[in-house]
């Protein structure tokens, strides 16, 4: 019996039978049925895997029919993905490829709406997908008057009014009334009184300057006679000392007993001086009282003068000899002068801490000789006849010798660090009461 191939049904003969041509012949005609249909199935198949080929982005070379190299070389043309993410830049979850054609899957965190506040310091912003709907929070009460002078808060500077007042200590009283002021974030208002302008004048006791607020065109009044010539001497008046001597009161002193002969008084603060002539003694007398406190034995040659100044009073002993005492009539010095040839002492002045000598040449006057208390010579002025009636009386003020002549003439001597220099000025016939006026036209 005949056998048959699975697939097309072709005539198998069997060992045992003889070749048969139309058996051959209808294997013949299916065979070539079958390739026919085969070609035309591989042509469409080919169209189809070229038309896939390019739908995929790839090209295939040549025209149709293609061969299977141009197809295979077509589906090695297809890009199998594009990109360059990976795993962490996609969302967790979602599947993507990159350039590898490999399938993969994102890791990103969804990180939903974020909301931050703002702090002092930074905060960081976590890592992952923020799906628009986060926010960083805002604060209306961000604004430039609530914010303190020199700061800067997020780009918004403060206020120049805005300051810190907790370190302040003001208090009311310490505010000119009315005025307003912040002292720890509290409105203060002021209660100090303003005085304005306060005009004082002084007196003898303190005088209170009212408490308050002065505007600074107060003063405390000035008087152009507060100077030391015009406050007694020893007295301090709003710290200028006093220089004017005080002219006590004296009280009368007589002494009308006929053994008693007197003649030059020097005269003090406190006391005065006069010469007994009869008991040849210089007496000390309280000024105020009259009272008798010293009586010292003197015993001049001759002449009886005396002077007061510096505190010293000089008597003259003898034609040469000056005795020096303090104010208690204690000797201090006894200057002998050694210079003087034929003239002799006619009064003396003590200034400048030194001994002014007006010399007496044969009753009259020749010049005035300057020495130290030891009877050294300083300094000497002489003069000729026309000029030596000038030297009577003379007495001592502003370092200056001023001297009465008998004929009412006065003469200046200024008394300098080398000696004595004559003026040079000289009234002629004026009555010896003039002194006072020309002292002061004078300008001594």
């Amino acid at each position: 019996m005949a056998k048959y191939t699975p697939n097309y049904q072709l005539k198998k003969p069997e060992g045992n039978e003889n070749y048969n041509v139309e058996d051959q012949n209808g294997n013949m005609d299916i065979i070539d049925s079958k390739l026919a249909e085969l070609f035309t199935s591989v042509g469409n198949g080919k169209n189809q895997v070229k038309t896939a080929i390019i739908a995929k982005g790839g090209t295939v070379a040549g025209t149709s029919p293609h061969s299977f190299q141009e197809l295979v070389n077509g589906v090695n043309s297809i890009v199998k993905g594009q990109g360059n993410a990976i795993e962490s830049q996609v969302l967790e979850g979602v599947t993507f490829s990159n350039s590898d054609g490999t399938l993969r899957t994102g890791t990103m965190p969804n990180n939903g709406a974020v909301n931050i506040t703002p702090r002092t310091t930074d905060q960081t912003i976590v890592a992952g997908y923020h799906n628009g709907s986060g926010k960083v929070i805002g604060d209306a009460d961000l604004v430039s008057a609530n914010i303190k002078a020199g700061a800067n808060i997020f780009g918004v500077a403060g206020k120049p009014s805005v300051v810190d007042t907790a370190d302040a200590t003001a208090v009311a009283a310490k505010i000119l009334a009315g005025d307003t002021a912040y002292v720890n974030g509290t409105r203060i208002t002021g209660t100090m009184p303003n005085k304005g302008a306060v005009t004082i004048t002084p007196g003898a006791t303190d005088q209170a300057i009212p408490a308050g607020y002065h505007s600074g065109s107060g003063k405390v009044i000035g008087d152009p006679d507060l100077i030391p010539v015009n406050i007694k001497k020893g007295v301090s008046i709003f710290g200028v000392s006093g220089t004017s001597p005080e002219y006590k009161k004296m009280t009368p002193y007589h002494d009308n007993t006929n053994a008693n002969t007197y003649r030059t008084t020097c005269i003090t603060d406190d006391h005065f001086y006069c010469l007994n002539t009869s008991l040849r003694t210089v007496r000390k007398h309280d000024r105020r009282t009259g009272t008798l406190l010293k009586d010292t034995y003197y015993n001049p040659y001759s002449w009886y003068r005396g002077f007061y100044g510096e505190g010293l009073i000089a008597l003259v002993k003898d034609r040469y000899v000056v005795d020096i005492y303090d104010e208690s009539l204690s000797l201090l010095h006894r200057v002998t002068l050694s210079t003087l040839s034929s003239k002799e002492i006619g009064d003396v002045i003590v200034a400048n801490g030194a001994l002014y000598v007006v010399l007496n040449d044969n009753g009259r006057y020749w010049g005035i000789n300057k020495y130290d208390y030891s009877g050294n010579l300083l300094g000497t002025y002489s003069f000729g006849p026309s000029d030596s009636s000038s030297l009577m009386h003379p007495i001592l003020y502003k370092n200056n010798i001023i001297s009465t002549g008998n004929n009412g003439t006065i003469s200046v001597f200024r008394m300098d660090s080398n000696g004595i220099n004559y003026s040079g000025y000289t009234l002629e016939n004026q009555s010896t009461m003039i002194i006072s006026a020309f002292i002061n036209d004078y300008q001594l």
